[in-house]
């Protein structure tokens, strides 16, 4: 549950707070030369800081728990790729918001329900497999976000490296 809260949180106010920097420093970059990307990359940054902490106390503990292996060793790998994804919403949602302002608004509900759509609190075991011919399982499975959740898990709780397919994904 912890080390999947971290990285929703992560992705969650990472996205929410990257749209809202570009909003809030229009006026900023109107007079500074500035790059557009970077108050959204800023926030993120700020945010990654304070997850990185967050990650160091999780495998602290697991340290001590002696779950440790050298799957640990692609575990920058997979946060490269984390915040490049993150980011990359970020700036999207960035664009958006400048021209649509409910973007921020709708992004928050949206959140909201990405929360309890990726498998973060609870295992994709416990969803059922149809629901009304709609392969739920497998829709929520192959979402982005629980692809990464999932390969965290699989690095740092299973200690297994996961598939390639997954690494792709």
């Amino acid at each position: 549950l912890f080390l999947g809260l971290i990285i929703f949180n992560f992705f969650s106010y990472g996205t929410i707070r990257g749209a809202e920097s570009l909003w809030s420093l229009a006026g900023v970059i109107n007079r500074v030369r500035l790059p557009v990307y970077a108050p959204v990359l800023g926030s993120l940054i700020a945010i990654g800081l304070q997850s990185l902490v967050e990650i160091a106390l999780f495998l602290i503990v697991l340290a001590v728990l002696a779950n440790i292996s050298w799957t640990w060793l692609l575990l920058p790998i997979w946060m490269l790729l984390f915040f490049l994804f993150t980011a990359g919403l970020a700036l999207t949602s960035a664009v958006a918001a400048v021209y649509f302002r409910d973007v921020l608004h709708l992004l928050s509900v949206i959140m909201q329900f990405l929360l309890f759509a990726t498998p973060v609190m609870y295992p994709l075991s416990m969803v059922p497999g149809d629901v009304g011919g709609v392969a739920v399982r497998s829709v929520l499975a192959h979402a982005p976000l629980a692809e990464f959740v999932g390969l965290a898990r699989n690095l740092l709780y299973d200690l297994q490296p996961g598939t390639p397919q997954l690494w792709l994904t």
